[in-house]
């Protein structure tokens, strides 16, 4: 069940953030990132089985991002200084599962 939660998660984030038509190709992540479904499949499988709640929470960052400002990943940027970033906007305080997409990126 967790894979198809993972391979749900990975089909509705690649199909909001390219609203415009615009998706990139097939392969294009096989050139810039070898292994992406892999890494991204075992860092969310590993922490759903630590954390239940993982899943619910990278689909409700997903929606914020998505239908607070449009898909652009925004809700993902760290503030600096005097910079309030979206992520630490009051309708995002409550977001939580940062770590596993940190992770990811590694």
């Amino acid at each position: 069940m967790a894979l198809n939660i993972v391979a749900l998660f990975i089909s509705v984030l690649i199909f909001s953030v390219f609203p415009g038509g615009y998706v990139p190709s097939s392969n294009y992540y096989y050139k810039t990132c070898p292994g992406v479904d892999s890494i991204v499949t075992n860092v969310v499988t590993n922490a759903v089985s630590n954390d239940k709640t993982v899943t619910v929470a990278l689909l409700r960052m997903h929606f914020h991002d998505c239908f607070e400002k449009g898909c652009d990943a925004s809700v993902l940027l760290n503030s600096k200084g005097n910079k309030k970033e979206e992520k630490d906007e009051r309708p995002n305080v409550s977001l939580h599962a940062f770590y596993v997409i940190d992770k990811a990126k590694e």
